[in-house]
């Protein structure tokens, strides 16, 4: 089963864990799982290194080996539709944001749209949700995502890490742990249907939301207030000549957190 290796097959918070030393990318080991057969509800892949991590639209991801958390889960969303896919994109990015702020005893986590974490204008956490859709729902998906924890050097100058923050190691199989519980709190509203107390808290965490910032559209610079994201992710943006517009994910940057 790909270049990788098993060295632990446990349990977490009542969720079977499987921790690898390196792999291509933990979504793609859950990949291959389940075109085996093997998936299950709430499977969790940990491992020290990847050597192909991604982040939204092919962007790359890496991370030293053995300082942070590298995880995918595999979820089966019940009945959830199309059109509210994003809901994944904004639990997930709320369970990683909860878990710093727990681990650290302090709310110290923004979310940059549409589900990065940052930590005082830096990017702290990425995440890659892969679904597999059929007809108006999905039928799994992968919710992978990468913290730094106790990396202190990084190759683009807006990153950090928990440790580079609070100046004290994390312990990554603690952190792990706030992680499910938070993800199992926040999937559990979706199955729920409470998307009210998710966009409140998404809004609540959301680098400027009602607020006047610069953002970057091509080689365009522009003052943007976020007014609110629409249920398939787009942002609806208010503009300093009072027009509303709608930007897709990517197509504009937070110019302060870029």
């Amino acid at each position: 089963m790909e270049s990788s290796r098993e060295f632990s097959s446990q349990s977490i918070n009542e969720h079977r864990l499987i921790e690898l030393r390196d792999v291509t990318s933990t979504n793609k080991f859950l990949e291959i799982l389940m075109d085996k057969g093997a998936g299950e509800q709430g499977l969790i892949v940990t491992s020290e290194y990847q050597s192909e991590g991604r982040g939204m639209n092919g962007t790359s991801w890496t991370s030293e080996k053995g300082k942070n958390l590298l995880m995918s889960m595999l979820h089966f969303p019940e009945g959830l539709s199309v059109q509210n896919q994003f809901y994944l994109s904004k639990c997930s990015a709320l369970a990683v944001s909860k878990a710093i702020d727990r681990i650290v005893g302090a709310e110290i986590s923004k979310i940059k749209w549409p589900n990065d974490v940052y930590i005082n204008s830096k990017k702290t956490a990425g995440i890659l949700i892969q679904s597999s859709i059929k007809g108006e729902s999905a039928q799994y998906s992968f919710l992978g995502f990468g913290v730094n924890l106790n990396q202190n050097t990084f190759s683009i100058k807006n990153a950090t890490s928990l440790m580079s923050e609070t100046g004290q190691k994390i312990k990554i199989k603690e952190f792990l742990s706030y992680l499910i519980d938070e993800l199992d709190r926040w999937l559990k509203v979706i199955s729920d249907g409470h998307f009210d107390q998710i966009n409140a808290m998404y809004y609540k965490k959301l680098i400027g939301y009602r607020q006047w910032l610069t953002y970057k559209k091509d080689e365009e610079l522009f003052k943007g207030k976020v007014l609110k994201i629409e249920d398939d992710g787009h942002l609806l943006m208010e503009l300093e000549n009072g027009k509303q517009q709608l930007f897709a994910v990517k197509e504009i940057s937070l110019v302060q957190a870029e």
